[in-house]
């Protein structure tokens, strides 16, 4: 919680990340206003960018914020220490004094870079910010970066990797190839443009808005929302079915990864969760 924008940036630079770095993850870094990410500019490598703050299995509402004017000239301990320059969200539940700093203005123009990267960007797996997932009065910023990595998405996604369906089939005749739309019973794979569901998700009113869809944070792999994949409604990650099935409880019908499951209880005297796979009971 002490890394400061400086000491992020030192680091970065220090590895030349935009050619080197593929995995980034900035648990506990509630500290920084995202200046200090500026080194992976334009990165052709990164793959994940995990930018919500959190441990792996909490849920970030406990990071929900919302920054008041600052300004950029401020000391930065004189601004962690004065909480006053935060302020928390009406539903939120954060146990931390120190708020995260993090503002769309610093952190999306450098994502953007990172999709628009040439020949082709790695980015498969992204985790923005509770505070930026704000479906209720969504900023231009976010809706346009949504609508803009989506399309990114959609390019470089490709056929279930458990499954294999798609939505899109490639028949190759005679050395020719031809692509084919075609029904199939996984209709909610993606691609907007033939009824499917989006890669990521824009619906302002869903709990998962702005959460990538059909990618598993653990693997990376791509799936279908045909019982291939998931979203779990406590640390708001998605997974497959081999890394960390999503499971349901029979009782009130939560639906949480197997390892939040573990450590927080619905409060149901019995829950059992299941998949199609398996299905295991918890004992409250």
């Amino acid at each position: 919680r002490r890394l400061t924008d400086d000491d992020l940036h030192a680091i970065l630079t220090c590895i030349d990340a935009s050619k080197n770095l593929q995995v980034l993850k900035m648990t506990n870094c509630s500290n920084i206003t995202g200046r200090g990410l500026i080194p992976l500019r334009g990165s052709r490598v990164v793959k994940q960018i995990d930018l919500s703050l959190v441990g792996k299995y909490d849920n970030p509402a406990f990071k929900i914020c919302q920054p008041a004017d600052v300004d950029d000239d401020d000391d930065d301990d004189d601004a962690t220490t004065n909480n006053d320059t935060m302020r928390p969200l009406a539903d939120s539940t954060n146990r931390n004094n120190k708020l995260p700093r993090i503002t769309e203005h610093e952190v999306l123009p450098i994502l953007d870079s990172i999709i628009d990267a040439t020949p082709r960007a790695a980015l498969e797996q992204l985790t923005l910010p509770k505070s930026f997932r704000n479906g209720a009065s969504p900023t231009s910023l976010v809706e346009d970066f949504i609508f803009k990595y989506d399309s990114h998405l959609e390019v470089l996604g490709g056929p279930c990797t458990k499954c294999k369906c798609n939505s899109r089939q490639q028949h190759h005749r005679e050395g020719n190839v031809e692509e084919e739309e075609e029904e199939h019973e996984c209709s909610v794979w993606g691609n907007e443009n033939i009824n499917g569901n989006p890669w990521f998700i824009d619906d302002e009113e869903s709990q998962f808005y702005a959460c990538q869809n059909f990618t598993c944070y653990v693997c990376l792999g791509h799936y279908c929302l045909g019982g291939c994949v998931g979203h779990c409604s406590e640390c708001e990650r998605s997974y497959c079915i081999d890394c960390n099935p999503i499971l349901a409880c029979d009782g009130c019908s939560k639906e949480k990864c197997r390892e939040c499951w573990k450590t927080k209880s619905c409060g149901c005297v019995v829950e059992s969760v299941v998949t199609e796979e398996e299905r295991v009971t918890v004992e409250g």
